[in-house]
């Protein structure tokens, strides 16, 4: 099917979607890329509301979707041709990739349920304000490899097109939920302890991580608020040389895989 018009309800949802509040309203969002978008395939079709694609890109991204487990009739209701004009009011960056999709966002898991089907451990990931979308991004896709539940603090929107492109959809992939310090004393029932990353922490290589985790990485700026510090457990730190610190979303990394190693050890 093509749209040439901009005025075509499809189209002025879609470019609605670049603003927060209709993120909101919707429980959708946008997302562009052919990485980005083909990625998304191999994880639910059901999140796919409409694909966007120029003539050029059409049939690169029907044999990868087919490729992905994709029907014909998928293709037939989801897929739009649009052109390059079209595209680009479609698109947030300055170099258009020539294919964008319409998703519904996920749902959150529950907190008041939170860790309890978690009987022999489990990792969990509290981020405390983390406001840079890069960083965001980059956090939520190494927590989605490393099998890390996020609990989100006053952090960037997850489904701003920043943040979607720099986790490549990974609000998709990992499961999340916004919330407070409250949610630490039902960790805390369930067997949990709570981890801060901090400069001035012990050595992570030192000692063995508990089976039950939850750490805590903080903004880009301000670090680990101290309210939030003093509910925690233990302070960690990486062992570092010529250097203070690391970018919050390479810390996150290298603990959460450091911690993931040792509790299926």
């Amino acid at each position: 099917m093509q749209i040439i018009s901009l005025d075509n309800k499809l189209i002025k949802h879609a470019c609605a979607l670049k603003n927060k509040k209709h993120r909101e309203e919707s429980g959708e969002f946008l997302a562009e890329g052919f990485r980005v978008v083909t990625g998304l395939l191999k994880h639910d079709f059901s999140t796919f509301k409409s694909i966007f694609v120029t003539e050029r890109q059409r049939d690169k991204f029907c044999v990868a979707a087919l490729n992905a487990g994709a029907t014909e009739r998928f293709l037939d209701e989801r897929v739009y041709i649009v052109p390059g004009t079209l595209m680009k009011k479609l698109c947030d960056t300055d170099s258009p990739q020539e294919i964008v999709a319409v998703f519904a966002q996920k749902k959150e898991f529950d907190l008041d349920g939170v860790a309890a089907e978690e009987e022999s451990g489990g990792r969990y990931l509290y981020l405390d304000r983390i406001r840079d979308p890069g960083n965001l991004g980059a956090i939520l896709r190494t927590a989605a490899a490393a099998g890390y539940r996020v609990i989100l603090d006053n952090c960037a929107d997850v489904y701003s097109p920043k943040v979607v492109r720099a986790g490549m959809g990974a609000a998709l992939l990992c499961d999340f939920a916004h919330g407070g310090a409250e949610v630490f004393d039902k960790l805390r029932q369930n067997g949990f302890q709570i981890y801060a990353a901090d400069m001035g922490g012990e050595n992570m290589y030192q000692f063995n991580p508990p089976q039950k985790l939850c750490l805590v990485i903080g903004g880009e700026a301000e670090g680990i608020s101290p309210d939030i510090m003093q509910q925690c457990d233990k302070v960690v730190s990486i062992p570092m040389q010529k250097v203070e610190s690391l970018n919050a979303a390479v810390a996150a990394a290298i603990l959460m895989y450091s911690f993931m190693l040792h509790t299926l050890s």
